[in-house]
């Protein structure tokens, strides 16, 4: 048996495959539907201090991984009361954090009138972080990108592996531009945002299980403490 091992690398967009049937778009208002975004991505949407005032994103680090993100509007369009935050694991609710309501855990910057504002941090723990980005104004068009200068190194995969076919991988309209999909199964195991074991939150990862899945290969999926898969390998019979 020859095995094919892949692990998190440069990330790339993937097709589509899968049942949407049960596919549910994560709205961004609070940490349970948070928004997965990676490094590099560029989000482009739209907030309101009345009808959109926050917007939540998640984000996989590993520890002493450096992360920065910047929110901005256009430099031709007026100034805007902009609010971005980083929050860290184990952050149950972001819903009642409207602009500068709340005093984040980990770093942020806060502006009554701004082009951009920004924040830098280093991880000091493997697991899902979250940006929250907020607004005093109305009708702002902003931007969201989220750098780092170091890569991902995961911690061990200690949290176990799965393995068998892949059954299925679903992707939503909202998140299939950043090759991330919804959920997926693998040897009847689902992965999901709140299960046990999630969603790949790398495209690279989503990429080699449909590549699987196309080869009626099983594959093998580690995963660590926190269930965020971090290798996959490819078994050849």
């Amino acid at each position: 048996m020859t095995n094919v091992q892949f692990a998190v690398g440069i990330f790339a967009a993937v097709l589509v495959v899968g049942d949407r049937a049960n596919a549910q778009l994560p709205s961004g208002s609070d940490v349970n539907s948070a928004i997965p975004i990676y490094f590099q991505q560029v989000v482009n949407d739209l907030g309101d201090v009345k009808t959109a005032p926050l917007k939540v994103y998640s984000i996989t680090l590993s520890k002493n991984q450096q992360i920065a993100g910047t929110l901005s509007v256009a430099a031709t369009a007026p100034n805007a009361a902009l609010d971005i935050e980083l929050w860290g694991p184990g952050t149950t609710t972001l819903a009642n954090c409207t602009f500068n309501r709340c005093n984040p855990t980990l770093g942020n910057q806060v502006s009554n009138a701004a082009h951009s504002v920004s924040f830098t941090y280093t991880a000091s723990a493997d697991g899902v972080y979250y940006v929250l980005v907020a607004f005093n104004s109305n009708s702002v068009n902003y931007t969201l990108e989220v750098t780092t200068k170091t890569p991902p190194v995961p911690s061990a995969c200690n949290g176990g592996n799965l393995s068998g076919q892949v059954d299925y991988i679903t992707y939503s309209l909202t998140l299939i531009a950043a090759g991330l999909p919804d959920s997926a199964s693998v040897g009847g195991t689902q992965l999901c945002p709140t299960c046990t074991i999630k969603a790949p939150q790398y495209p690279d990862i989503a990429q080699k299980m449909e590549t699987a899945m196309g080869m009626n290969l099983p594959v093998s999926l580690c995963y660590d403490g926190t269930g965020n898969i971090l290798q996959i390998t490819l078994k050849h019979p």
